[in-house]
């Protein structure tokens, strides 16, 4: 970053943190532009029994807007929820970017003047859809939420979640003996459908219409903002594709167990507010202290 500021202790930023990835929060801070793009569930909002319920974790999306308000800097939300959704559950920032339905839909993310990505069909500041649309795709959306509704009519304690392009099945709070069954079942019948893409997270499995992916998502968000480096954080399987178009400057973050192409990792959501906390007071100082 082109401005002049005080030299700041770095070594006391980020105590909690491993130092490996103290370093390399340091090391993309220094860069002139930045894109910091998050999922939301599991890795700004605790997991929990109801979908419905997920809340960011408190100051969560403080800190990303104030990223988003830092000069050069560009954040957004990466999500598998649908707009409507990520928006009542987030109550995001105006300036941070939003992409719902594993980048299916999108908003792009704000600079710190107000400016928009440089992609013409969000530039308006109106969400944009992509996929397909015709009579052929809403019939086949029209009978995979039938195959679902069916699942869940039978299994106490799960759940259907519709979206614009596809249907989830949810099964955190139902018998697991059970659930795990009725979902493999349901992604061997449905996965069989031509025009059917299937989505694997954690206790959760969906069917869509459109085969977007947050790799997709995230190549799309690094394409209207033009980073010098791009930060990512997920914890789920379906992050993977998020973590795995970042390049070698970029850094990749993993929220919890399980294995990851994502270089660096952290235990949890309360985690992530302070790699977002130790980034936005590096931003800020314009920090590119070795």
């Amino acid at each position: 970053m082109s401005e002049q500021h005080a030299p700041m202790n770095i070594a006391e930023l980020g105590r909690g943190l491993e130092p490996s990835l103290r370093r390399a929060l340091v090391r993309v801070a220094s860069v002139e532009t930045l894109l910091v793009a998050c999922d939301y569930d599991g890795t700004l909002a605790p997991i929990v029994d109801d979908p419905a319920e997920a809340r960011p974790q408190p100051r969560a999306m403080e800190v990303l807007g104030e990223l988003a308000g830092t000069a050069g800097t560009w954040a957004s939300l990466v999500s598998g929820r649908s707009l409507q959704q990520l928006i009542e559950l987030s109550g995001p920032p105006a300036t941070v970017g939003l992409v719902g339905s594993h980048g299916a839909e999108h908003l792009a993310p704000l600079g710190s003047n107000g400016r928009v990505g440089s992609d013409p069909a969000v530039a308006s500041g109106d969400p944009g859809v992509s996929g397909h649309h015709d009579a052929e795709s809403a019939a086949l959306l029209e009978a995979l939420i039938a195959d679902v509704a069916d699942e869940v009519s039978r299994l106490p304690g799960s759940r259907l979640e519709p979206k614009p392009v596809g249907v989830a099945f949810h099964y955190r709070q139902a018998d697991q003996s059970v659930a795990a069954k009725t979902a493999d079942a349901l992604i061997e019948r449905l996965s069989a459908r031509p025009g059917v893409h299937v989505r694997v997270g954690k206790m959760v499995a969906e069917f869509a219409v459109d085969g977007a992916d947050k790799g997709q998502a995230l190549l799309r968000l690094i394409g209207q903002t033009g980073p010098d480096a791009t930060v990512f954080v997920g914890d789920d399987v379906t992050d993977e594709d998020g973590f795995a178009v970042l390049g070698e400057g970029d850094l990749g973050i993993k929220v919890g167990a399980g294995e990851t192409a994502a270089s660096h990792r952290v235990a949890s959501p309360a985690d992530v507010v302070e790699v977002l906390s130790v980034l936005a007071q590096l931003r800020r100082a314009g920090a590119g202290i070795e």
